[in-house]
C-alpha cells in the first residue's frame, strides 16, 4: 500500500510550473524537453488548444483529428437544420389540427 508521501509525489508530478515569456509582441511559453518527449512533440510541431472546464488542454496536431472535428461540426449543423425544419413543420401540423 502506498503511503501518503508517495501519493502526494505522484499527484504533484502531474503539475509543472511554466513561466510565460515575451516573444516579440506576443507572449509564449517554453515547454521543457521532458514535457515535449512525454507528449511526443518536437520543435515546429503544431498543436490544438482545446477549452476545457478546468482550463486549456494541448493536443498534438493530427490531420485525422482535425478531420473528425470538421465532420462533427458538419453533423451538428445538419442536425440543427433538420431540427429547425421539424419544429417548423410541427407548428404547421398543430395549426392544421385546430
Amino acid at each position: 500500500m502506498a503511503n501518503i508521501l508517495e501519493i502526494m509525489q505522484a499527484f504533484l508530478s502531474i503539475f509543472i510550473l511554466i513561466k510565460l515569456t515575451q516573444i516579440g509582441n506576443s507572449v509564449g511559453l517554453i515547454l521543457p524537453k521532458e514535457v515535449l518527449a512525454k507528449i511526443k512533440l518536437e520543435k515546429c510541431d503544431r498543436v490544438f488548444l482545446t477549452d476545457t472546464l478546468g482550463g486549456v488542454t494541448i493536443i498534438p496536431h493530427d490531420p485525422f483529428f482535425k478531420h473528425q472535428l470538421e465532420v462533427g461540426a458538419s453533423l451538428c449543423a445538419s442536425i440543427a437544420m433538420r431540427l429547425r425544419l421539424w419544429l417548423n413543420n410541427s407548428d404547421a401540423i398543430v395549426e392544421m389540427g385546430r
